[in-house]
């Protein structure tokens, strides 16, 4: 059973329309009675009461509708949980620098780093240019930062 079927089930008994229910599912109307007769059959018993053009909800759909609400509710929160902690950054970083960027042009960067980024725990580190560099090739630092670029021997 798929979390849609608990929305079209919901949306007719709020509607009380098949019609309703179906244009804010973006289904036919015939998909709506579809999805009602799986649940009926799925359960094992009728959720409404069709009479020509109007219907009435039974006991059993009643209990059905709280459940689907709750159920909907549920989901819509674990929607939004995920996608909050899918835009959630944290963690530690370990910027290794000289001291000339370290107290001069770092502090301005950090600042803003922190209000953005809060739960990140940033830790500096300040080397001469030769163990920034080796400290980022080991892993020991996540981000270096030097005046130069290192000299490369051919």
């Amino acid at each position: 059973m798929q979390i849609e079927t608990f929305k079209i089930f919901r949306d007719l008994v709020e509607t009380a329309s098949f019609s309703k229910a179906a244009e804010l599912n973006a289904i036919t109307q015939s998909a709506v009675s579809q999805q009602i007769r799986a649940l009926e059959k799925r359960f094992k018993t009728a959720l409404i009461r069709r009479r020509n053009k109007n219907f009435s909800i039974t006991p059993e759909g009643k209990a059905l509708l709280q459940a689907s609400q709750e159920i909907l509710r549920t989901y819509e929160t674990l929607g939004d949980r995920l996608e909050e902690l899918k835009n959630h950054v944290s963690g530690n970083l370990i910027i290794a620098t000289v001291h000339s960027i370290g107290l001069h042009e770092l502090p301005r960067s950090l600042k803003l780093f922190r209000r953005t980024y809060p739960s990140v725990d940033v830790s500096v580190e300040y080397l001469r240019s030769a163990q920034v560099y080796q400290s980022v090739a080991a892993g020991s630092s996540d981000v270096g930062l030097v005046a130069y670029p290192a000299r490369h021997r051919g």
